[in-house]
């Protein structure tokens, strides 16, 4: 059953492939990630697209009910990072550093230790629910 599920889609063909088969269009998600204390840019071109249905479905699966979709997502990302991080998945982000992620709502901060040190990638610059500052 929990191979029905579709939750993350990482890379550069979005449109065709960050489809749920019984979702629909997965939502994109914040093209940074928060790992091991150090901050994650994708690479130029990558993206991150989640489907929440298949999240809280697969999180619910593993005895935690009652989550909320960005609970699941979140719980899904981590997961799903840190189980495939050495096996190849890490070639498509680049490191900005020690930091950390804060959410609220819609609105990302990045929060990095190096701000005056580090370049941060224009598709992160330029995302208008995303703000850099220093740690």
């Amino acid at each position: 059953m929990l191979n029905d599920y579709n939750p993350l889609y990482i890379g550069d063909q979005p449109e065709e492939k960050a489809v749920c088969g019984t979702h629909g269009q997965m939502e994109e998600r914040l093209a940074a990630i928060d790992f091991e204390e150090e901050i994650f840019a994708t690479a130029d071109g990558y993206e991150i697209h989640q489907c929440p249905t298949c999240s809280v479905k697969i999180v619910e699966s593993q005895g935690r009910y009652g989550i909320s979709e960005e609970d699941a997502m979140f719980a899904m990302l981590s997961h799903i990072i840190a189980e495939q991080w050495d096996d190849g998945l890490s070639q498509h982000f680049e490191s900005l550093g020690p930091g950390h992620i804060t959410a609220r709502g819609d609105v990302y901060t990045i929060h990095l230790e190096n701000f005056d040190d580090v370049e941060v990638p224009a598709h992160i610059r330029e995302d208008v629910n995303v703000w850099v500052q220093k740690a």
